[in-house]
């Protein structure tokens, strides 16, 4: 069966549901995102209780913050890389520098905001490289894309849908222009992780933050920022 991808939409970020035989969920959005979660998965005909994985595509607080809220309502592991893992125990966002001049100043000014500490959760599967989603219910697979973080990953699904995370993201006029995520441990490897993702000849890039990305687009994107 090739896996579907639903986004679910939490204002500034997205979490995304992918069903398969089985569905499972990138992302859990910031704090307070948690009955939004919910709410988006019963909509689409998934019970919270029937996901087979939550997967974090990285340790930042906009996407493992509403965790501590589902736990309750979820049966399934939580998974993440090992590199980012102690964010999550600790309730903290994992570290950031800021892309470009704008994204600074930005940065300066909610910086404090963006500090806060949010429930801390325990992940139940650490990923030290890839995994198969396939003992999921889905025929895909997760894989490292660093850079953005050290223990950024994405999945890549058969039929040709990859979810990036914050590897990229679309502009802020226009969802479906690439950009360089607002925030990156390493630029250099982000580059090469999103070669990484060409490499495998996507159908279309699911972003976090804006997006979706057509690869073609992306492509002209790197070349414009060589």
């Amino acid at each position: 069966m090739q896996p579907t991808v639903t986004p679910i939409s939490l204002g500034f970020v997205s979490a995304f549901l992918v069903r398969g035989k089985k569905p499972l969920l990138v992302d859990a959005g910031t704090a307070g995102s948690g009955r939004r979660i919910l709410a988006g998965l019963r909509a689409a005909g998934v019970e919270p209780a029937k996901l087979s994985l939550v997967l974090v595509t990285h340790g930042h607080a906009d996407h493992f913050g509403g965790l501590a809220e589902l736990l309750p309502e979820i049966r399934c592991p939580v998974a993440v890389h090992a590199a980012d893992a102690a964010w999550l125990r600790e309730g903290r966002n994992g570290p950031a520098r800021p892309v470009g001049a704008l994204m600074k100043a930005l940065f300066a000014v909610g910086r404090r905001a963006g500090d806060r500490a949010v429930p801390p959760v325990e992940p139940t599967l650490l990923l030290s490289s890839g995994l198969d989603l396939r003992p999921y219910g889905v025929d895909g697979t997760v894989e490292e894309t660093p850079g953005h973080t050290p223990g950024s990953v994405s999945l890549f699904l058969d039929g040709g849908d990859v979810i990036v995370g914050d590897l990229l993201r679309g502009s802020l006029a226009a969802h479906a222009a690439p950009r360089w995520p607002f925030v990156a441990e390493d630029l250099h490897e982000v580059r090469r992780s999103i070669g990484r993702v060409l490499d495998h000849s996507p159908r279309r890039v699911w972003t976090s933050h804006g997006g979706p990305l057509a690869p073609d687009a992306i492509r002209a994107f790197l070349r414009a920022t060589a």
